[in-house]
C-alpha cells in the first residue's frame, strides 16, 4: 500500500494589500493498494483560487475538486484499467454579491468521467485509452433564450476522446554502438561489451523517468516528455458536443463546440508535433457561431550523450478569431505565443533556460517570461526551483523566484 500527498502554493505580487499573496493552491492526496496483479487506487485533486484586492479585477474565489477511483489488472507486460472520476467546479464573484446576487455563482459545474485503458506491452508497446465525460452546469446564467424562442441550458455538454500511442523500444547493436560512441567518446571498434550494456541501462533509465503509463490518470490526455526511443507515435482526438445545439439540430458534427486533434512523431530522439483546435458556441442573440481556431506546432530533440545530453523544446501557437475584427487595435498578430526551453543534463539532474512569449487577453498585449531552473530527472515534469523575470500589465519587468514550480513550455504538442 502506498499513500501520497502533495501541495503547490503559488503567490502574486499584484494584490494591493499583501506583497506576496497566496492566490492559487494545488493539493492532491491518495492511496494505492497492490495485490498480485491487481491495483486499486483513489486520488483526490483540488485547486483553490482566490483573486482578491487586485486592481480592475473582481474579487472571486474558485474551488475545483476531483475524486478518481481506479482499478488496474496486470498480466505479463500488459495492463487493463478502468477508472471513474467525479468533480465539481464552483466560482463565486463577491464583487457582485450585493448588486446582482443571482449571478453570484459564475460557475457551478458537476462532471463525471468514465475511462478504459489498455497497454499491450513489451519491447513494442501499443497503448489505447477511451474516455467519456459529462458536464452539467447549474449556475444561473447557464439557461438562456435561443433565437427560436426556447430557453435552454446552453452550457451542458459531453466529451468523447481517444488516445493511441505506439513505442518501439528495440535497439540493434549498431544503434547501441552509436549511442555508446557519444557517451564514451570512442570509435565503435574501441567499445567494450560492458560499455554497450552500460549505455543500454542508461537508455532504459531515461525511459522509466521520462514516461510513466499511468493508465487511470485523468490528466493523461497531455503528453509531456520525449523518451529515448527508436520510434514513438502518438495521436489524440477529442470532440465536445453541446447538448442544447444537438437537441435543436440532431446533427452531431454541427453540434460540436470543441474539436481537437493532436499528433506527435519522434524517431531517434527527434520529435515533431502538431495540434489543431476549433471552437464554436452560442452568441448573445442565441444563434450558433464558429468562434476561433488555434494551431500549435512543436519541435523537440535530445542531443549528445544519453546520460548528460542537451534537451531542446520549442513551440509556437497561431490563432484565428472568426468574430473579432479588432486585432489590429489590440496589437495582436496571428502568432499567439511561442516558447523555448534549452536544458543540459548532468547525470540525474538538469539545468535549463526557458522563455515564453504569449498574448494576454487581460492586458491585450504580449507578455514574456524567462527563467533559469533546476529539475531532478526522476521528476521531469516540474522544476524544483528557478530564478527569472516576467512582465506585468504595465510592461514592467520584475524578478521572479520559483519553488517546486517554474517555466515548462506546456503548449508543446508531444
Amino acid at each position: 500500500m502506498t499513500l501520497n500527498y502533495g501541495q503547490d502554493r503559488q503567490y502574486t505580487s499584484e494584490n494591493e494589500r499583501d506583497r506576496n499573496y497566496n492566490d492559487l493552491t494545488f493539493r492532491n492526496y491518495g492511496v494505492v493498494y497492490n495485490y498480485e496483479g491487481h491495483r486499486l487506487s483513489y486520488q483526490n485533486q483540488g485547486i483553490d483560487s482566490k483573486i482578491w484586492d487586485i486592481k480592475n479585477v473582481d474579487n472571486a474565489k474558485e474551488k475545483i475538486r476531483a475524486n478518481t477511483y481506479a482499478y488496474q489488472y496486470s498480466f505479463g507486460d500488459n495492463r487493463l484499467g478502468f477508472d471513474f472520476s467525479q468533480g465539481t467546479d464552483v466560482r463565486k464573484n463577491y464583487s457582485i454579491l450585493n448588486s446582482n446576487p443571482k449571478y453570484f455563482k459564475e460557475i457551478d459545474v458537476d462532471n463525471k468521467i468514465y475511462g478504459i485503458s489498455f497497454l499491450d506491452g513489451g519491447d513494442v508497446e501499443n497503448y489505447y485509452r477511451v474516455t467519456y465525460e459529462d458536464y452539467k452546469h447549474k449556475e444561473y446564467g447557464a439557461k438562456k433564450p435561443l433565437a427560436d424562442g426556447r430557453v435552454k441550458n446552453i452550457n451542458n455538454s459531453d466529451v468523447l476522446s481517444f488516445t493511441y500511442e505506439y513505442r518501439d523500444k528495440r535497439f540493434t547493436d549498431e544503434e547501441l554502438k552509436k549511442y555508446a560512441e557519444l557517451e564514451f567518446n570512442k570509435d565503435s571498434n574501441q567499445l567494450t561489451q560492458a560499455e554497450l550494456y552500460r549505455v543500454r541501462d542508461i537508455l532504459r533509465d531515461r525511459e522509466r523517468n521520462s514516461v510513466n503509463f499511468n493508465l487511470n490518470s485523468i490528466m493523461y490526455d497531455r503528453f509531456n516528455s520525449l523518451g529515448d526511443y527508436k520510434r514513438n507515435f502518438k495521436i489524440h482526438l477529442m470532440m465536445q458536443r453541446n447538448d442544447a445545439r444537438y437537441d435543436k439540430t440532431g446533427d452531431l458534427w454541427d453540434s460540436l463546440e470543441e474539436v481537437k486533434a493532436r499528433i506527435f512523431y519522434s524517431q531517434n530522439r527527434v520529435g515533431f508535433g502538431y495540434e489543431i483546435e476549433e471552437n464554436s458556441g452560442w452568441n448573445n442573440s442565441g444563434s450558433w457561431d464558429r468562434l476561433n481556431r488555434e494551431h500549435k506546432v512543436s519541435l523537440m530533440a535530445k542531443i549528445g550523450k544519453p546520460s548528460e545530453g542537451w534537451n531542446v523544446k520549442t513551440y509556437a501557437k497561431f490563432y484565428e478569431n472568426f468574430k473579432d475584427t479588432s486585432n489590429k487595435n489590440r496589437r495582436k498578430s496571428s502568432l499567439d505565443g511561442l516558447g523555448v526551453e534549452i536544458g543540459k543534463e548532468f547525470g540525474y539532474y538538469e539545468w535549463a533556460v526557458a522563455y515564453e512569449r504569449e498574448y494576454d487577453l487581460g492586458t491585450r498585449d504580449y507578455e514574456w517570461r524567462v527563467a533559469l531552473q533546476f529539475t531532478l530527472l526522476a521528476f521531469p515534469d516540474k522544476p524544483i526551483f528557478g530564478l527569472g523575470a516576467d512582465t506585468d500589465a504595465k510592461q514592467k519587468t520584475s524578478p521572479q523566484t520559483y519553488l517546486f514550480d517554474g517555466l515548462k513550455p506546456q503548449d508543446i504538442v508531444d
